[in-house]
C-alpha cells in the first residue's frame, strides 16, 4: 500500500484515465471528491454551484479536515500523550480539540441557515460536502465522550437528518 500511497493513510482512490490508460491515484478525501466532481458533472454534486456559496463549503469543511481532524488523531495524540509524559491525555485532548472545532462549524452553519432553509449545513435540501465532513467528526465527538447534544444543537439536528439520507444510510459504519 505505501507504494501506492507513500502516506500510508485512506481513503485512496485508485482508477484508469480513460484518456490516457494509465492508473491515477489520488489521496486525501477533498481531493478525491474535488476530482470525482469534476469527473462525473452529470451525478448529484457534493460542491454548491455557485462560486461563494462553493467558496464558504470549502472553508467549512476546512474546520474539519485541517484545524479539527489531523489534531484528533488517534496515532498523533498518542505520540503527544508519550512526550509529555501524561501530562497531555488523548482523551482530554482529543475533546479540546474536537469542541473547538465544532464549535467554530456550529457558528459558521447557524450564520449561513440564517439566510437559507434547507436542513443541511449549507441550509440546501440536499446534502454537501460541508454535511460529509460534519457527520464523522461528530461521530469521533460522541466516542470521546464530548456532550453533543449540549454543546452543539444544531450539528446534531443535521447529523439527525442526514442519518437517514440515502448517501449517509448507505455508507454508515457499525
Amino acid at each position: 500500500y505505501l507504494s501506492k500511497n507513500p502516506l500510508g493513510q485512506v481513503p485512496m482512490l485508485e482508477c484508469l484515465d480513460s484518456e490516457t490508460q494509465q492508473t491515477v491515484r489520488l489521496s486525501q478525501s477533498t481531493a478525491i471528491i474535488d476530482f470525482l466532481e469534476d469527473a462525473f458533472p452529470h451525478r448529484w454534486r457534493l460542491f454548491p454551484s455557485d462560486a461563494v456559496d462553493k467558496a464558504m463549503a470549502k472553508q467549512f469543511v476546512e474546520i474539519v479536515n485541517s484545524g479539527t481532524q489531523p489534531l484528533q488523531n488517534r496515532n498523533y495524540l498518542a505520540r503527544l500523550e508519550k512526550l509529555s509524559e501524561g501530562k497531555i491525555t488523548v482523551t482530554e485532548e482529543a475533546q479540546r480539540v474536537i469542541e473547538r472545532g465544532l464549535s467554530a462549524l456550529e457558528v459558521v452553519v447557524k450564520q449561513k441557515k440564517a439566510s437559507q432553509k434547507g436542513p443541511y449545513c449549507m441550509g440546501t435540501f440536499c446534502p454537501t460536502i460541508v454535511d460529509v465532513f460534519m457527520v464523522p467528526q461528530l461521530a469521533n465527538a460522541r466516542r470521546y465522550g464530548l456532550s453533543v447534544d449540549s454543546l452543539f444543537p444544531l450539528l446534531v439536528k443535521i447529523d439527525q437528518t442526514c442519518s437517514t439520507h440515502p448517501w449517509f444510510v448507505k455508507s454508515k459504519v457499525d
